[in-house]
């Protein structure tokens, strides 16, 4: 299956940013798989193996998951929020109630789990997503780092 990601940082970078992850969120077991071939193909020098081993633990971990979600949930309200204020026919006021929508939405995920966000989080609970077992990783804490997201949101 071929799915086209488009440019990444084109003038409408939310929407192809947006792709670009739900992209990543469809082919993750292929993804992962790939990864973890080119991990152990002998063809490949021990720098670049190292390379995809690393891309690959990374990949299976429930923090990317999580982080993948809560982007695709993100993207994906702002995605929406872009493309309506491309539209030539709108006015001051239809923008200003777009953007407040938008806001409440995005504040609402804090606390109420977006579509992706919960399918993730269900996954890290069984820590199994799309037939790839997902390994644990030692990093920042998550509190601390949601905090922060928000912050700049």
């Amino acid at each position: 299956m071929f799915l086209k990601v488009g440019r990444v940082l084109d003038v409408r970078w939310v929407a192809s940013s947006s792709r670009a992850v739900k992209v990543v969120w469809k082919m993750y077991e292929g993804l992962c798989n790939h990864f973890l071939n080119a991990s152990s193909d002998p063809n490949r020098d021990s720098k670049t193996r190292a390379k995809y081993s690393g891309l690959r633990k990374r990949l299976a971990s429930p923090e990317f998951l999580l982080d993948l979600g809560l982007m695709c949930d993100c993207l994906n309200e702002l995605s929406v929020l872009s493309n309506i204020l491309q539209k030539r026919s709108l006015t001051l006021i239809q923008a200003h109630q777009h953007i407040n929508r938008s806001i409440r939405v995005l504040t609402s995920l804090k606390d109420l789990k977006g579509e992706y966000l919960t399918k993730a989080t269900n996954a890290t609970n069984n820590m199994n997503f799309k037939n790839i077992t997902l390994e644990k990783e030692e990093r920042v804490k998550r509190k601390e780092e949601k905090k922060s997201i928000w912050k700049i949101l």
